[in-house]
């Protein structure tokens, strides 16, 4: 996860009895973790974010749109998938920084079309730095990170 050749790993936990909303729906009911292998072998945990992966209830008439996570060396995405009539998907990317020393959101990728016309898909891309700052893993929160983060320009 974080190109030092030792096996890492990324878990996505479900709580039991998470907390509810107003709508009763789950609340940070899944958290991701980033757990990092030491020298001497152990894994400790580097990261935690509990908004990047959609509730099991949150997909519409699909049930539990979390579609997994796409890991690689040094980077890793969040996928979601649902919807009714209307299909939607959300990918969410994050790349490590050697610099920083932590995961950063690169890339977001939104989808969305109506089942009745699914050649008609309506594609949003946004990158860093241009509609986002720096956003660590741990802070990222998919309901507000547009103009969020620390821009280069930014003091």
């Amino acid at each position: 996860m974080n190109g030092d050749r030792r096996e890492d790993f990324i878990l996505v936990l479900e709580k039991e009895n998470p907390a509810r909303d107003a709508d009763d729906f789950p609340v940070n009911q899944r958290p991701l973790l980033i757990l990092l292998r030491g020298a001497d072998g152990k894994l400790a945990t580097a990261k935690r974010n509990e908004r990047v992966v959609m509730c099991s209830q949150c997909g519409g008439v699909f049930g539990d749109p979390f579609d997994g996570v796409i890991a690689g060396r040094n980077t890793f995405s969040v996928e979601h998938y649902g919807g009714s009539n209307w299909r939607w998907k959300f990918s969410y990317k994050f790349n490590y920084s050697r610099i920083d020393r932590t995961w950063q959101l690169v890339l977001v990728k939104e989808l969305e079309y109506h089942t009745s016309n699914p050649n008609k898909m309506d594609r949003k891309i946004y990158t860093a730095p241009r509609h986002f700052g720096k956003i660590d893993i741990a802070d990222f929160n998919p309901e507000n990170y547009l103009k969020k983060g620390v821009k280069r320009n930014d003091k």
